[in-house]
């Protein structure tokens, strides 16, 4: 009931929010959703209501953050829009506070709905209907895998919840891990990790920012969430791991498009991400949870960059090389994000690869230590290029003239705050990083 209050006010205001002058009348009215839940762990008792741990009501508050970011971002605040993203909010929050896989299966698709639907609203554009097609027709065959693991599980007997879910692994019945190896299959489809990555570059390539930004952060934090209750085999998930971090590292290499490159990252960094789930425990998960909040607000920052230069439009890498002369503010905030995210010192993003390098490191896994290592130094050659291009590429008069009668935007103040927490993110985390790891310590994890 609470939800579906605050839901209609957020409505009104996302889809009136061209008429706002003020971003924080909104932008405090939506952190008020972290609060309901916040209210319901506390009273439960009183109305018989689920109960949220502490570990769960912190990611309910940064997928909430991360909603206001994207809808800031968002070039299109219709009504339908707004409504759309709302759902799949709902759908996200409902994945991480359920117990059950049924509810979770329909949450998960609850979400994939919406996306596919948000993909496709752009009737004009033959790359946004492919990407809407093939999101559809894959993420149909994703739910199948995951409808056919249920089965399996109901076929043999075992309860579908979570924690009855983490003892079956241990069970020998070849049916059951079957059906428990389809579950993970499917989530892993979800979070476009290796060997189901194959749809993401072309779904990126297709879609607006903002929805890029959806399919980033909040669609596969949920995600995240479920795989981390699980707990299933380290064997799998290494292989996942190694799949991942030179699939995405190695496929990035040669693309040309931002997108496309973005595509790619993403398929590397949840490599990065689904290490910290291989050690259960405190350290693996903060370690984690800490990855993911600085790589969410790197993602931030290059999408309102990329928000900010080209609104909706695919951008070419080479287009890049025009900031330089143009703008040197906006070259200088390209330059620094895309160190962060190639893990340069002493920027954040190398804090984050190094907690999961350092946890590789301590629990033994040498082999994926030095895939992890390997892969870092390559992928750092992708983004070092993206900042040689932006600094040192000479612009085309096809570029110069492009910049001078494209059509000059209004002030951005929403956008440009939010690439300034990113980079303030990105250049001073070193100077205290302690209070964001201290968020993910024993307290919110002992589950």
């Amino acid at each position: 009931m609470f939800y579906i209050l605050y839901s209609a006010v957020l409505l009104l205001l996302f889809t009136f929010k061209d008429k706002l002058k003020n971003y924080w009348s909104y932008l405090f009215l939506s952190l008020s959703i972290p609060v309901i839940f916040i209210f319901q762990k506390y009273y439960n008792s009183f109305y018989n209501f689920i109960t949220i741990p502490d570990w769960k009501v912190i990611i309910i508050f940064i997928i909430v953050i991360l909603f206001i970011c994207v809808k800031i971002i968002s070039e299109d605040s219709g009504f339908e829009v707004s409504a759309l993203t709302l759902l799949l909010l709902f759908g996200a929050l409902l994945v991480i506070v359920s117990e059950h896989l049924v509810i979770i299966y329909l949450a998960i698709e609850l979400q994939t709905f919406c996306i596919f639907i948000l993909i496709a609203k752009n009737k004009s554009s033959l790359k946004g209907a492919e990407a809407a097609l093939k999101y559809f027709i894959l993420g149909a065959v994703s739910s199948g895998l995951l409808l056919l693991g249920i089965s399996l599980l109901l076929y043999e007997g075992s309860s579908l919840t979570l924690e009855n879910l983490r003892a079956d692994w241990l069970v020998s019945s070849p049916i059951l891990q079957t059906g428990l190896i389809l579950i993970v299959m499917s989530l892993i489809f979800k979070l476009a990790a290796a060997p189901l990555h194959f749809w993401i570059p072309d779904i990126y390539e297709g879609s607006s920012w903002s929805i890029i930004g959806i399919i980033s952060t909040i669609a596969k934090i949920s995600i995240i969430v479920v795989l981390q209750q699980i707990n299933f085999s380290s064997d799998l998930l290494i292989v996942i791991i190694i799949l991942s971090l030179l699939i995405g590292t190695f496929g990035a290499l040669n693309q040309t498009k931002l997108k496309r490159l973005l595509g790619y990252s993403g398929i590397s960094h949840m490599g990065f991400i689904l290490v910290g789930l291989l050690i259960i425990g405190v350290h693996g998960y903060e370690s984690t949870y800490s990855y993911l909040v600085i790589y969410f607000l790197l993602m931030v920052g290059i999408l309102g960059l990329s928000y900010l230069g080209w609104k909706s439009r695919d951008v070419f890498l080479v287009e890049l090389g025009l900031y330089h002369t143009t703008n040197k503010l906006l070259a200088l905030s390209w330059g620094v994000i895309f160190l962060s995210i190639a893990g340069i010192p002493p920027l954040s993003g190398f804090f984050s690869k190094w907690l999961m390098i350092v946890l590789l490191a301590d629990h033994g896994y040498l082999f994926t230590l030095f895939i992890t290592i390997l892969v870092s130094a390559i992928g750092a050659g992708y983004y070092l290029r993206v900042v040689k291009i932006n600094y040192f590429q000479k612009e085309s008069s096809y570029m110069v003239w492009e910049y001078v009668l494209k059509e000059k935007k209004e002030s951005q103040i929403g956008v440009a705050s939010l690439v300034g927490i990113s980079l303030y993110v990105s250049l001073f985390l070193i100077l205290n990083p302690n209070p964001l790891f201290s968020i993910f310590l024993v307290n919110c994890f002992m589950m």
